[in-house]
């Protein structure tokens, strides 16, 4: 019994003193920084930074900022954002499934057509019609950019 009782002091001991070596080494601990209003959350928060239309950072100078966001099943429907201007969403009631399209002028920003074409009908008519009426100077920038 004595033996037992005896170990059982020296590990807690043992685990008391490698307790204490680790939390000096390792944290930088002082009383100092309890304070009770960092507790309490009364601290000054800094509010983020707002970017056009919500990006992670802002965009270089001469550039546009834009943001695509898929739709989520048949529940969220898809979002396009430009220049902090909600161009397509599902509140503006502008979108639906198949492709949305949003036609912009490059150098000045402003937004010339919005559609959107359902491609599941299996009917291109109205795409191909779309496409033929944008014209021959973003037929240049869309030849490099389209699949084969």
């Amino acid at each position: 019994m004595r033996v037992s009782g005896l170990l059982r002091f020296l590990s807690l001991t043992f685990f008391l003193i490698t307790l204490w070596i680790f939390s000096h080494s390792y944290t930088s601990f002082s009383l100092k920084n309890i304070r009770l209003p960092r507790w309490l959350g009364s601290g000054s928060k800094e509010s983020p930074v707002k970017t056009k239309c919500d990006l992670s950072k802002p965009c270089p100078a001469n550039f546009f900022a834009f943001k695509i966001c898929s739709g989520a099943a048949n529940v969220v429907g898809p979002s396009i954002c430009f220049e902090d201007n909600m161009i397509m969403s599902s509140v503006k009631n502008n979108v639906g499934r198949g492709l949305n399209i949003a036609l912009v002028n490059g150098s000045t920003g402003m937004v010339l057509k919005k559609e959107y074409f359902d491609m599941y009908s299996g009917d291109p008519t109205s795409l191909v019609k779309f496409l033929k009426a944008i014209g021959p100077e973003a037929s240049r920038v869309r030849a490099p950019l389209s699949s084969t």
